[in-house]
């Protein structure tokens, strides 16, 4: 596998999450986020946040899974801190015991990191999850090309190291369906990193928003309540 090396988004790139406010206002006045009545139980859907957010954050994502008939939770580790190996260990035992529990596979939502933690799930648990949905991820390279890379570096983090064990990960195929959303009016995360040109049954679906926005404009959840 060849992976391409990419850049972080620059300055002036980061000038892009301006637009955050119009994506926030696009899906409030969509009356995406109001109650609808459900018509039927689809399965159970797990959301999970990006780095430095919680589970409030993912609430229009949330209301949307639940229009579209699932029974929803948030991924039960609070806060998204960023550390991955932790995180990501601690969410398969959920994922693990989930499945142990209902006998049936979930469906993950998760935007930026959050993505990466369940497509990394999905990768290691595949009987666990019946499908991913990522809003704003990076398939490789960890913070390497997205605006947190100083952040990981001023904590003596390695970033080419962490992005070399991201590429390693491919060695173990993905093969869980996956819907990839991206944006090329991203200004946290370099949208050419959320491409995954090397798994088999990944749908990459383009929209205008920025990153912050992406989980609350009406473009996105309009896609995320057809595909999820």
């Amino acid at each position: 596998m060849k992976f391409p090396q990419l850049s972080a988004p620059s300055r002036f790139a980061s000038l892009r999450e301006a637009r955050t406010p119009f994506d926030v206002a696009s899906g409030a006045l969509s009356g995406a986020w109001l109650p609808r009545a459900r018509i039927r139980d689809r399965g159970d859907a797990l959301l999970l946040p990006g780095f430095g957010s919680g589970p409030a954050a993912m609430f229009a994502l949330k209301r949307t899974a639940e229009n579209a008939g699932f029974d929803t939770s948030d991924w039960g580790l609070g806060f998204n801190g960023g550390d991955v190996p932790t995180l990501l260990a601690a969410f398969s035992r959920r994922l693990a015991e989930s499945l142990e529990r209902s006998g049936r596979p979930v469906t993950l939502v998760g935007w930026s990191l959050g993505g990466y933690i369940a497509r990394e799930a999905a990768r290691d648990l595949p009987a666990a999850v019946a499908k991913v949905i990522t809003l704003g991820t990076p398939v490789f390279g960890g913070p390497r090309y997205t605006a947190t890379a100083d952040f990981y570096a001023r904590q003596g983090i390695d970033v080419k190291e962490i992005e070399q064990a991201t590429i390693e990960r491919f060695d173990e195929p993905l093969n869980v369906p996956v819907v990839a959303l991206y944006s090329r009016n991203d200004g946290v995360v370099s949208w050419e990193a959320c491409i995954d040109r090397w798994s088999p049954n990944v749908e990459h679906i383009e929209v205008k928003a920025s990153h912050l926005g992406m989980g609350f404009a009406r473009e996105s959840l309009k896609i995320v309540a057809n595909k999820i």
